[in-house]
């Protein structure tokens, strides 16, 4: 089998410019985890996760958490999964 057979092509992407928040409400909407980044030419020049999203949401802004853009990270996680929650037991 190949990648051909398989692959998405419907690919939903997003540009260096576009903000955190429109790139996370296009992965909300199509239940995906990753979005292409490409530029005017139509290069790709990244790859944005819904990690990176997380990553940044965590990061400090001006003293505190970015609770908008983890509110966000949240919405995303809850479209992909059809707003099922996994809690796993403290090990």
């Amino acid at each position: 089998m190949k990648v051909e057979q398989i692959m998405n092509r419907d690919v939903k992407s997003c540009r260096p410019q576009d903000s955190l928040n429109k790139a996370a409400q296009l992965m909300r909407q199509n239940r995906t985890r990753r979005l292409p980044v490409i530029n005017r030419d139509g290069a790709l020049v990244g790859l944005l996760s819904l990690d990176d999203l997380a990553c940044e949401a965590a990061r400090s802004l001006r003293g505190g958490v970015n609770d908008e853009l983890r509110n966000l990270v949240l919405q995303v996680h809850l479209s992909i999964n059809r707003g099922r929650v996994r809690i796993h037991p403290p090990a």
